[in-house]
């Protein structure tokens, strides 16, 4: 064999079972202490891949737009209220086919909840996931946008989240 047919076919086993994140979020409707509506928005980031991954850093953001208006083109600098990082060692250990979650609230105006039940409002979740994987200690970074399916903002269920948005968005390395 080649060498560089074995160097292609090494590449190949390498990303084919390396760490790989995605993201997937939920959304569910509840009241706060003094009675206003507020959405609870959880993110999944699952480990995909065949080996352990370690993450670095996390951000992620809520953004509501009328329909029409359309996210930035080039993804948000996330401040820092808005990132977890984990700095220690490789960082934080994912086995393959786990997760780990974030939360962020979303505490619409009574308009704004009049607007999403009608759909004139989309609720964008957005945001990437730094992560080490385990073969090459490389860094990986995977970015999500994804636009909410509403659910009824004063019933009990969940309101789910469907990939979308600009490609600059969505990609992973």
């Amino acid at each position: 064999m080649q060498w560089w047919m074995l160097r292609r076919q090494t590449n190949h086993m390498i990303t084919s079972e390396r760490a790989w994140f995605v993201c997937s979020a939920f959304m569910v409707w509840r009241r706060d202490d003094i009675g206003q509506v507020v959405g609870v928005v959880g993110f999944k980031y699952k480990n995909v891949g065949q080996t352990p991954g370690f993450i670095r850093e996390i951000g992620f953001a809520v953004t509501p737009l009328r329909e029409g208006e359309e996210l930035p083109r080039a993804p948000f600098k996330y401040n820092a209220a808005d990132r977890t990082e984990w700095v220690e060692g490789r960082g934080l250990p994912i086995a393959p086919r786990n997760n780990m979650g974030r939360r962020a609230s979303f505490t619409p105006t009574q308009p704004q909840l009049d607007a999403l039940k009608s759909e004139q409002i989309i609720l964008w979740a957005h945001g990437y996931i730094r992560y080490r994987e385990s073969f090459t200690n490389r860094i990986r970074e995977s970015r999500y946008c994804l636009r909410c399916k509403p659910s009824d903002p004063y019933g009990h269920e969940k309101s789910y989240f469907v990939l979308d948005g600009p490609p600059e968005y969505n990609s992973a390395t």
